[in-house]
């Protein structure tokens, strides 16, 4: 069954007064890479999947060379998807899987679901946190109490204090009030 793929989520604005920007990249092409939970081909893929395609779709379409990090399986795309382990090992191994299978970037994505990656730690160029939404909740839905709470404070140190210098973008503002909450 084909999959509905909204249309893309990336449009250009042109500064007021002035016409249409072009989709073509003005300056030398960035490499970009996001690191995510999931991609496309993982059949537990969502909004967040979606987003994240979109962007990098819009983004390679734009000249620039895009990578999407991720665990479990990868999907074919036409950007470059690359698995960094199992499903949840990849949080553990996503360091290890950049350097050796990536390198460097000229801009890292962080798309924060949960439990972090904790990028800023150990990427030392820009740094981009991406938040769908604050899992405050969800945690206790998923998991059992101690697992939960432990999550949950991860969740809540890293998006208030290893992110603290570096800019998060939150999809929603019910999302932006979330991440005010937790300062």
């Amino acid at each position: 069954m084909p999959q509905h793929v909204p249309p893309p989520l990336l449009h250009a604005a042109a500064p007021q007064g002035q016409g249409p920007v072009s989709p073509r990249v003005s300056a030398s092409p960035r490499r970009i890479v996001f690191l995510a939970h999931r991609d496309l081909g993982n059949p537990a893929a969502g909004g967040s999947e979606l987003l994240v395609d979109q962007l990098a779709l819009g983004l390679t379409e734009r000249g620039h060379d895009v990578t999407l990090l991720c665990g479990g399986r990868a999907a074919q795309r036409p950007y470059r998807v690359v698995s960094a382990g199992s499903q949840l090992g990849h949080y553990l191994g996503a360091r290890s899987a950049f350097t050796r299978q990536i390198g460097s970037c000229d801009l890292l994505v962080e798309v924060c679901n949960g439990m972090p990656y904790l990028a800023p730690l150990w990427h030392r160029g820009p740094t981009v946190c991406l938040v769908n939404h604050v899992h405050t909740d969800l945690w206790e839905m998923r998991f059992p109490a101690p697992v939960a709470r432990a999550g949950r404070q991860l969740e809540h140190w890293a998006l208030s204090r290893a992110y603290r210098d570096h800019l998060m973008i939150a999809v929603s503002p019910s999302t932006a009030g979330a991440l005010r909450e937790l300062g």
